[in-house]
């Protein structure tokens, strides 16, 4: 995609409406193109203050937010049960499609596995390696981009949080950090690497802290941090990336990480206090 093509859909994209081909497609050329990344950064920042200004004028009941997150998890219901199980009807073509879909992806992997079987194994290894590397590098730079030059966030009330949650994957809370001075501003929802999250920020006196929410299994960027053992609970990771400091733990899945202008012993323990 071209920066022209990619501006004309990043309302929809920040809304979450594009279908799963353009997403990447945009994500793809978002995390190469620091013009769009502003043009992005520039939406969420006009998407936010829209909402602020409505939120001003109109009260949400919990209710309501019991309604939408009701209607939510039943539309997911419906499209895990649509995807189950495909049987196609061979009575006409069109009902054939899925099926020859299918079997056009079936005959591409095992080219692919029979090209794959042709490279020499260190370089199958090299090349897996240097792409995962990329891969976590990349969501690093991206939760830093986001710490140094935060959005306006998209919600300011702890209990709009589940309305990132279909994006996101995960469960979100709101992390207290109280004890350690660092009072939460709100969240909003950014790309990183083809994946979503939940960016969380707070204000601590002469700091600002950003802890991000995501699926660990899809964003391993632990694999770039130092593991340490903190009172044997699960394992903390944590370093420096472009003058910042990093940490990052996993939850059963919820994958926790941190930015912010904090040396390593202060960073350990704010993670460490997230459970």
């Amino acid at each position: 995609m071209n920066c022209r093509r990619v501006e004309a859909l990043l309302e929809t994209f920040a809304d979450g409406e594009l279908d799963p081909t353009q997403t990447l497609d945009v994500e793809t050329h978002i995390e190469q193109c620091e013009s769009c990344t502003e043009q992005l950064l520039l939406v969420h920042s006009m998407k936010a203050s829209i909402e602020r200004a409505v939120r001003a004028d109109v009260q949400v009941s919990d209710a309501f937010m019991t309604r939408v997150r009701d209607a939510m998890q039943a539309e997911e219901q419906r499209q895990a049960e649509k995807e189950e199980v495909i049987r196609p009807r061979f009575g006409g073509w069109r009902s054939a499609l899925p099926a020859l879909g299918m079997a056009a992806g079936v005959v591409f992997w095992f080219g692919m596995q029979q090209r794959a079987s042709h490279v020499p194994a260190p370089a199958q290894e090299a090349g897996s390696v240097m792409t995962a590397q990329m891969g976590m590098d990349g969501a690093l730079d991206r939760l830093i981009d986001y710490h140094s030059s935060p959005p306006e966030p998209q919600v300011t009330e702890p209990n709009l949080l589940p309305t990132f949650e279909p994006n996101v994957g995960v469960r979100i809370q709101v992390p207290q950090l109280d004890a350690y001075g660092a009072k939460w501003e709100g969240a909003s929802l950014v790309p990183v690497v083809n994946q979503q999250a939940a960016s969380l920020r707070y204000k601590m006196p002469g700091h600002r802290v950003t802890v991000y929410v995501f699926d660990s299994r899809k964003v391993p960027i632990h694999k770039r941090l130092e593991k340490r053992l903190v009172g044997g609970g699960s394992p903390i990771y944590v370093g420096q990336w472009r003058g910042y400091s990093v940490a990052a733990r996993d939850n059963r899945g919820v994958g926790y990480a941190m930015a912010a202008d904090l040396d390593d012993t202060e960073i350990t323990r704010l993670i460490s206090s997230i459970h």
